[in-house]
């Protein structure tokens, strides 16, 4: 068996050694990562079907991207077209493979991982939302992953910033989205607006894919228009910090 499973692993080397994890909602073939080299706004991801759909379609939930093609490992084309959903594969011209069927899946302008839709926001369109894809980052390790979330935020110079733009002067309650296996959990987020700060212990969630809200404090905003929201390390004490999504800014009057 070993030397079965080692000859697959050489027969599928790009996707066993040049890969990094890729945040999708579960899927129920199997799972995906994404090639090192790849960027935001081009690459290839690696879908690993160990249970073959036994009407020939495979669904990615939550993957979706500007221009995306399907091949086998090996290069041959693949139908595929996005849904609402996700991607749509027809596997009707390939075949699965012992241990595990692997497709390559290349894109073009832009990829997006869908927020998983089992985490209930309870937007109600007024609050001022802060996007992980649109933050500037400075520090040594955090980076943008799948164009989704910040993640790898392991040094304590790490921050994200944003542009704020405060429509009316007033109290705001800070949410975050967020997820941090328990072995990393423990440190302190801390958010600056206007030199006020707020900050929370950063409590460990079911894995680094399972994201939740975390309440960091309220903020008194009194200057109108354009600043800069930035939010880092508190105190360090996890491995890390978490993989962030979205920071929330919901008017008082607003949160119950």
């Amino acid at each position: 068996l070993l030397v079965k499973m080692g000859e697959w692993n050489a027969a599928h080397s790009e996707a066993v050694y040049g890969i990094n994890y890729f945040n999708l909602p579960k899927q129920n073939w199997g799972t995906v990562a994404q090639s090192k080299a790849s960027t935001a706004e081009e690459g290839e991801i690696f879908a690993y079907v160990f249970d073959w759909p036994a009407n020939g379609m495979l669904m990615i939930n939550g993957l979706v991207a500007g221009e995306i093609n399907v091949s086998t490992y090996d290069g041959k084309p693949l139908p595929s077209s996005p849904g609402e959903g996700g991607l749509a594969i027809d596997l009707s011209g390939a075949d699965a493979e012992p241990y595990a069927t692997v497709l390559r899946i290349q894109y073009l302008g832009g990829l997006n991982a869908i927020v998983d839709s089992a985490v209930d926001l309870g937007l109600k369109g007024n609050e001022l939302t802060l996007e992980a894809k649109n933050a500037k980052l400075t520090g040594k390790a955090n980076k943008l992953q799948n164009n989704a979330h910040i993640g790898f935020w392991t040094d304590s110079s790490d921050t994200a910033s944003w542009t704020l733009n405060v429509p009316a002067p007033g109290k705001y309650a800070v949410k975050v989205l967020y997820a941090c296996d328990t072995a990393f959990a423990g440190s302190t987020a801390k958010l600056t607006v206007l030199g006020k700060t707020v900050a929370a212990t950063v409590p460990a969630t079911k894995s680094w894919e399972s994201f939740e809200l975390l309440d960091l404090g309220v903020l008194d905003l009194d200057q109108v228009g354009p600043t800069t929201c930035t939010i880092g390390f508190g105190t360090t004490k996890g491995k890390a910090l978490f993989n962030l999504k979205l920071v929330l800014f919901i008017p008082v009057a607003d949160t119950h």
